[in-house]
C-alpha cells in the first residue's frame, strides 16, 4: 500500500534484514516493481465500513501508507492507529519518524495513548510501536491500566 494506486520498487535483498519500498535503489540491491494500492481503495474494494486497528509497520514507508488512508482517518473510520516510528533518524533503521507521524495524524483528532519500546542502544530509543486512538466526544473512560 502506499499513497496512491500505482507502481513502487522494492528491495528483493536484505537491508539490515528488512525489504523496503523505496524511490532510489542503490546499484548493487536488487529490486522489482510492485504493484501499490491505497487504505482507501482496499476499504472500498471489501466493504470495510470501520477498522478498529491499523498496524503499520512498512519499513519507512508510514507516512505513505496514511496518506492513502487520509480519508478513512479523517472521517474516524480507524479508531486506533499503531504504527512503527524512529524517534532518532537513523539510516539503518528504515521507520517512520515519530514527530512527522505525530504531525499527520494530530490534525485528524489521532491522539497518542501508548508507546512501546522496540530497541535501545547507547544514543536511547532507537524505534518502537505507537499507538494512536481516534479522539471523540464522549468523556467515558474507554481504558484504564490495571494498578497495583
Amino acid at each position: 500500500m502506499g499513497a496512491k494506486v500505482g507502481q513502487a520498487q522494492i528491495t528483493t535483498g536484505p537491508i539490515s534484514g528488512q525489504n523496503t519500498l523505496i524511490t532510489d535503489a542503490k546499484p548493487d540491491q536488487p529490486t522489482v516493481e510492485v504493484p501499490v494500492t491505497t487504505l482507501a481503495v482496499q476499504a472500498i474494494e471489501h466493504g470495510w465500513d470501520q477498522i478498529d486497528l491499523l498496524k503499520v509497520d512498512t519499513e519507512g514507508y508510514e507516512l505513505e501508507i496514511l496518506d492513502g488512508g487520509r480519508q478513512l482517518l479523517r472521517d474516524g473510520l480507524v479508531r486506533f492507529v499503531l504504527v512503527e516510528c524512529d524517534f532518532v533518524r537513523r539510516p539503518t533503521e528504515p521507520h517512520g519518524f515519530f514527530p512527522d507521524i505525530y504531525r499527520f495524524l494530530d490534525p485528524l483528532r489521532y491522539r497518542v495513548v501508548a508507546f512501546y519500546t522496540a530497541a535501545v542502544d547507547g544514543q536511547g530509543w532507537i524505534w518502537g510501536d505507537v499507538l494512536f486512538m481516534r479522539e471523540t466526544r464522549r468523556r467515558k473512560v474507554l481504558f484504564t491500566p490495571a494498578g497495583p
